[in-house]
C-alpha cells in the first residue's frame, strides 16, 4: 500500500462507538520485490504467475502451484526460505526466484513488454531485464481484511456512519481472494 494508507477511518470510528470486525487478519501478496532495495515490497502482480511465471527456489526446483490462494502462496514461499531454499540479497532480504521469462516462452517472445510494460519498466529502472532475468520475491503486507463493522447497505454499527473501502471489514471473511477487492465499493 502507499504510504499514506494509514488506516485513520478505523481508530476515528471505533472512538465514536462504532464496532471494529477481524483486527487480527492481514493479507500477504505473496511476490512482494525484494530487489533491487528502492523497491522492496513492491507489488509484482500475480497477473504474470496467470500467464506461466513460475515460482523456484534457490535450487530450481518448483515448489508449489503459483495459482493456489495468495495465503498458501505466501506460506509457501516463506517455507521455503525458513528451510533454507530461497536466496538472500547483500542486503540480507530474503526470497525466492519468480521466473519471468518463462512468461515469454510459453505466450510468445513480446508477451511480458505488451502485457506488463509497467513491470517491465518498473525494472529496467534499475538495469534489471525481466524478459531474460528472474526477480527475486518474498510476500509483504498487502491488504487488511478486517475494519468497521457493516452492514449489508454498508452502514456501521454507529447509525448513519456509513463505510466503504478496506476500511470496511468482514465482507472477504479472514481471506480476501484474488482480484476480489472491487466488492469494498
Amino acid at each position: 500500500n502507499h504510504y499514506g494508507a494509514t488506516a485513520d477511518a478505523l481508530p476515528i470510528a471505533y472512538r465514536a462507538g462504532a464496532k471494529l470486525t477481524l483486527q487480527d487478519t492481514f493479507q500477504y501478496h505473496p511476490t512482494g520485490a525484494v530487489f533491487p532495495e528502492p523497491i522492496a515490497g513492491m507489488l509484482v502482480t500475480e497477473a504474470l504467475r496467470s500467464v506461466g511465471a513460475q515460482l523456484v527456489n534457490a535450487n530450481g526446483e518448483r515448489f508449489i502451484n503459483e495459482m493456489e490462494t495468495r495465503d498458501a502462496v505466501a506460506s509457501a514461499v516463506i517455507a521455503e526460505c525458513a528451510q533454507g531454499r530461497g536466496g538472500t540479497t547483500t542486503a540480507g532480504r530474503r526470497g525466492v526466484w519468480l521466473d519471468l521469462p518463462l512468461v515469454d516462452t510459453i505466450n510468445g517472445e513480446g508477451t511480458l513488454a505488451n502485457r506488463f510494460p509497467n513491470m517491465v519498466r518498473q525494472f529496467s529502472r534499475y538495469q534489471i531485464d525481466i524478459t531474460k532475468e528472474p526477480v527475486l520475491i518474498y510476500p509483504t503486507l498487502h491488504y487488511q481484511n478486517g475494519g468497521i463493522k457493516i452492514d449489508v447497505n454498508g452502514e456501521s454499527t454507529l447509525p448513519n456512519l456509513f463505510v466503504a473501502g478496506e476500511a470496511s471489514g468482514g465482507i472477504h471473511g479472514r481471506n480476501r481472494l484474488m482480484g476480489n477487492s472491487l466488492l469494498d465499493i
